[in-house]
């Protein structure tokens, strides 16, 4: 039978729990199939399934392309996340790496696809007998919920429990009680990827659900998963497999009273020797007293609770050898950094404190350093019990593959969850054609750095058009022999921004904008360099064309060039961009040719200047005008008699004391003039549902 609410029919009987073949009575068998390819065609098969999923786990935004085959791709990677969500810890879950780790061991160790297609669908119809209750008693959810719902439900099926009693109405009745008393759990949209909200509310849903059934969540909630048996050596996945905790933060004041009590290890017996010199370490107080972030510390908290440094110690030297504060050793032994009671010297910006001491500093400074937070990242042996931390200290220092410390690697290691995932979304979207390191060689995640900077740089660029000031502040043109090129002033500044993102609701919120920004870049390159439709392999095709395109062979990309690209056409609209997609190749083209062309001979400054009043031309033949033009009352009633009382779009009467909007002919989004002869007056209304989409029947 089938069971009719809010506009949706979902099987109540076995035919739900079917796998619906081509003529939807087969229960199909693939013993030895991918079970994300069975999956995938169980979903194109069993419509009903398929916008299950897609209503109760899935983006509001992702509920109105149902029929978009992208939709389809990320059904398949929900069903992954739900398929294990019992066989992972709840904090082990937000790793994506670690999901698709313990996914690939499940996947290994199943049996029969079927098998675990039927067991998906029995959990999700009982998830959906729960919807359905809800619906029925104007319940509004979120997909937070369902997710930790199912969690749950996932959990119970594990641990033997009854969890098909969740059909009968007292026990719908009963979470629909609690849902209503803990809604601010799940509502809260921009808070739900939080850590300690996230946490809160897969706590909460044990809470009733172990109540209900007597069944224990904790293994299940706690830092050590059912993840522990994944087994790895390379070191590349060390940090994947580490149970940490978000970062948190100390001011320089605690960790220097953690140094002298012994509780905060700055030399175990594998670190190097201070190494960093006095303009370094002058760099590093400097940054300090300029309120910018310092990368992250990683701490080791041993079981008797003192903590080792496994990677910052260089750092930490430069702090106490400037504030001449002792440390002891892991054997007890007092010592002092060998650069103790140093002057500051070569400050950038700061000049005025050259050669100056800590204790020449004024109280203010002085209290700046004392308070200033540090970052740390804990690693607890209590949670990682073999792990060793000198593994993780040569991961992160040594030769050939240190983690660099202005990298999407390090990135990637405490900068908030939402922000890296929107990051390698977008990557992955556009891996096939637009990347740095060809993606089957990228093991440095240099793909996912591009597309940070590209970030960093729109993220730069709108601040400085809403300061009207110069992009000069954040990228740099320069001229090498016969090269011209751009380059980011100052990577730290990438760094300086995710730590801020990191600690900022608004920050955040601003940087994710910017990713999606690039993601709208990638697709107007794409559009400008498709120019046929005779190729089936896409990707192939415009992995060749814009390799080409740069004057490069496909594994021999740089970076420079992707930062010049993004320096010619970052302003440039998607309407322009379709509207003179032919020209702007061929004139990006010529552009990025002259970059590689410079006449060695002239001036710098003067060829600097050349280029850039090239690219300025360009941009200014494809910049969109900007509306300045204010007619007056006897101006907008001379053209309203010269359209003969008509508007222009609706062709009904127009007469001077309706609501009006004056209005472009040719929209300035697409090229059209803010000059008088582009201009029309027309119904307030008329003008708002016409946008700049372009014309209607009444204006053909």
């Amino acid at each position: 039978g089938l069971v009719s609410f809010s506009n949706h029919l979902i099987p109540s009987e076995p035919f739900f729990l079917q796998e619906q073949s081509k003529n939807h009575a087969t229960i199909v068998c693939l013993k030895c199939s991918s079970i994300t390819d069975h999956f995938k065609k169980q979903l194109k098969r069993n419509h009903t399934v398929f916008t299950a999923i897609v209503r109760c786990f899935m983006a509001e935004s992702d509920k109105d392309k149902v029929d978009h085959p992208d939709t389809l791709e990320k059904a398949c990677q929900v069903v992954r996340d739900l398929l294990i969500s019992a066989e992972i810890s709840v904090i082990s879950a937000r790793k994506r790496q670690t999901v698709d780790q313990v996914y690939e061991r499940f996947s290994e160790q199943a049996n029969d696809a079927g098998d675990v297609y039927r067991d998906f669908a029995q959990r999700l119809k009982i998830m959906l007998a729960v919807e359905s209750f809800f619906v029925q008693n104007g319940a509004a959810t979120t997909r937070q919920w369902w997710y930790a719902l199912f969690w749950g439900i996932s959990v119970l099926k594990k641990e033997g429990k009854p969890f098909t009693r969740l059909e009968e109405d007292s026990e719908k009745n009963r979470l629909l009680t609690y849902y209503n008393e803990a809604i601010s759990l799940f509502v809260n949209e921009e808070a739900a990827f939080f850590y300690q909200q996230y946490v809160e509310r897969y706590r909460s849903v044990a809470t009733i659900l172990g109540d209900m059934f007597d069944c224990s969540f904790e293994v299940y909630v706690n830092a050590r998963g059912r993840e522990e048996h994944v087994e790895t050596n390379s070191n590349d996945d060390l940090l994947l497999r580490l149970e940490r905790q978000d970062p948190i933060t100390r001011s320089v004041d605690d960790i220097t009273r953690m140094l002298v009590r012994r509780k905060f290890i700055l030399r175990p017996v594998y670190q190097r020797n201070e190494v960093i010199n006095k303009a370094k370490s002058s760099a590093i107080v400097e940054s300090i007293l300029l309120g910018i972030k310092l990368p992250p510390l990683f701490i080791f908290e041993r079981t008797d609770g003192a903590q080792e440094v496994v990677d910052g110690q260089q750092r930490l030297l430069s702090i106490l050898g400037y504030l001449s504060v002792p440390f002891k050793d892991e054997n007890g032994t007092k010592l002092r950094s060998t650069k103790d009671g140093f002057a500051l010297s070569d400050l950038r910006i700061l000049g005025e404190l050259k050669q100056k001491t800590f204790a020449e500093l004024s109280d203010d400074l002085k209290n700046k350093i004392w308070e200033f937070p540090l970052t740390l990242i804990v690693i607890k042996e209590q949670s990682n019990p073999g792990f060793e931390p000198v593994d993780l200290y040569i991961r992160l220092n040594s030769r050939p593959l240190p983690i660099k410390e202005h990298s999407f690697e390090m990135w990637n290691s405490y900068v908030p969850k939402q922000l890296i995932d929107e990051v390698k979304h977008i990557t992955r979207r556009h891996e096939g054609w637009f990347y740095l390191t060809n993606p089957k060689n990228d093991s440095r995640m240099s793909n996912e750095e591009l597309v940070t900077t590209l970030a960093y740089m729109d993220y730069s660029w709108r601040r400085c058009v809403s300061q009207q000031a110069s992009s000069a502040d954040f990228i740099d043109l320069f001229r090498r022999q016969t090269t011209v090129g751009v380059r980011i002033k100052q990577k730290s500044d990438i760094t300086n921004l995710l730590n801020s993102a990191s600690g900022d609701e608004g920050v955040l919120r601003n940087v994710c904008e910017s990713v999606r920004n690039v993601d709208k870049y990638i697709r107007r390159l794409r559009t400008i360099l498709l120019d046929t439709d005779e190729n089936d392999n896409i990707d192939q095709w415009l992995e060749k064309e814009f390799s080409n395109w740069l004057g490069r062979k496909t594994y021999a990309r740089k970076r420079q060039d992707h930062y010049s690209l993004w320096y010619l056409s970052h302003a440039l609209t998607s309407e322009m961009v379709l509207k003179h997609r032919a020209a702007m190749k061929s004139e990006m083209r010529t552009l990025l040719e002259l970059m590689k062309s410079a006449d060695p001979n002239e001036e710098l400054e003067q060829s600097l200047a050349t280029f850039k009043s090239l690219v300025d031309e360009f941009r200014d033949t494809y910049a969109i005008d900007a509306r300045k033009i204010r007619l007056t009352t006897d101006e907008k009633h001379g053209l309203i008699k010269s359209q003969g009382n008509l508007c222009p779009i609706c062709a009904n009467k127009l007469f001077i004391h309706d609501e009006l909007a004056v209005d472009h002919r040719i929209p300035l989004a697409k090229g059209g003039k803010d000059d008088r002869d582009n201009l029309r007056v027309t119904h307030y209304f008329c003008n708002l549902k016409r946008g700049s989409g372009g014309r209607n029947a009444a204006e053909a």
